[in-house]
């Protein structure tokens, strides 16, 4: 999980990329913007719903190292995917998250 404030198109891809070279042993890696919390799995699904496409978001490298104890890599290979579940570039309000309004709980009754 990579998290980024794009600058430019195409900066998210080549993170990805990076992140791969990096960490050879990685198998995925998926980014996503400031406003996700890579700590929140729920965060994370939320911007591969609603930002990712597949299209153009899906980054598949056959044939590249994987780790020995992996059981899926075979002759010391495997196939990597990169996801972007970045917002596009420059962002428009269609990608901006809602803001719910905060209440508190104590104040109303909840009946059984």
């Amino acid at each position: 999980m990579i998290q980024l404030d794009k600058s430019k198109e195409g900066v998210q891809e080549k993170a990805i990329l990076e992140t791969f070279k990096s960490f050879p042993s990685l198998q995925w890696v998926v980014a996503v913007d400031t406003d996700v919390n890579i700590y929140d799995a729920v965060d994370v699904e939320w911007a591969f719903t609603t930002r990712f496409n597949a299209k153009k978001g899906f980054i598949i490298l056959k044939d590249e190292p994987g780790h020995i104890l992996n059981p899926m890599v075979q002759g010391g290979l495997v196939t990597k995917i990169g996801v972007d579940a970045t917002a596009p570039y420059p962002r428009t309000s269609a990608y901006e998250r809602v803001k719910f309004k905060e209440v508190n709980l104590k104040d109303y009754v909840i009946q059984e």
